[in-house]
């Protein structure tokens, strides 16, 4: 009795399945609006389960790809265990995930510093507060570089400069896309924290995860999938023609593969 209680605790009740492929048929967008509808409880849970996994600070890189691998299952309509498969994204992802932890935290103290540095150097002369400006554009794309960073470590088997150098080229290629759903999230923040629309605690974290991994998915379909042999490997097309440039690195993609 106790050991089908933890089972259902771990692995969820197979009995009641969440989503059906006839709630999800259609276009992305409509497939967004259907897991939002269907697993709106279960976005709840993680994103408290999150929550609870960022209280040691240290572990809220782990916990992000915990909880992008199960939003990026949900987003393509694959299942997804709440619990489960948020230990294993936390689990399989933990080291890289903590690296980029590390280099966020290095990069913040970094800009900040700069900031005020050049902020203060801007009351003598204007040129400085030119260099602020340029500072603050660096820090948002570095920013908006993390749309595409998680996504890819709970997708594909890359080292971690790889996996950087792809999220700039992604975010420089589809920069006014990239842009929409970063002031999206943004958005959603400051109406849960100044307005309150939408409770911080309870959903803000994992929807703005899951309108994150319903585009990363569409644009890694696009851009990668299709490049893919039958053994996960990127396989470059060469000799079809194609009016549209390369966007990720072709060369560190040819020697990663895709995560389960």
């Amino acid at each position: 009795m106790a050991g089908g209680f933890f089972n259902r605790l771990y692995y969820g009740n197979d009995k009641k399945p969440d989503l059906t492929k006839e709630q999800v048929s259609g276009s992305r967008f409509k497939l967004f609006f259907d897991v939002l509808g269907v697993r709106f409880w279960k976005l709840v849970q993680l994103n408290l389960l999150y929550l609870l996994f960022c209280i040691p600070i240290i572990t809220i890189g782990p916990a992000t790809a915990g909880m992008t691998l199960v939003l990026r299952n949900w987003a393509r309509d694959d299942h997804s265990w709440v619990w489960s498969d948020f230990w294993d994204g936390m689990k399989s992802n933990f080291w890289q995930a903590l690296a980029v932890f590390g280099i966020d935290v290095l990069a913040g103290v970094i800009l900040w510093v700069n900031i005020r540095f050049y902020n203060a150097m801007g009351q003598t002369n204007q040129i400085f507060f030119m260099v602020k400006y340029l500072v603050l554009g660096i820090a948002l794309i570095f920013a908006m570089m993390h749309i595409y960073i998680y996504p890819m470590m709970v997708t594909y088997k890359l080292r971690l400069r790889d996996m950087l150098k792809n999220a700039f080229i992604f975010t420089a290629a589809k920069l006014p896309h990239t842009i929409g759903i970063f002031a999206l999230c943004v958005g959603l923040f400051i109406a849960s924290i100044y307005l309150y629309v939408l409770p911080l605690f309870i959903i803000t974290f994992s929807l703005c995860g899951l309108i994150v991994n319903s585009f990363t998915n569409a644009v890694f379909d696009k851009y990668i999938n299709v490049h893919l042999d039958d053994s996960g490997h990127y396989v470059p097309i060469e000799d079809e023609k194609t009016d549209e440039e390369p966007v990720a690195d072709e060369k560190s993609l040819e020697k990663s593969g895709v995560r389960a």
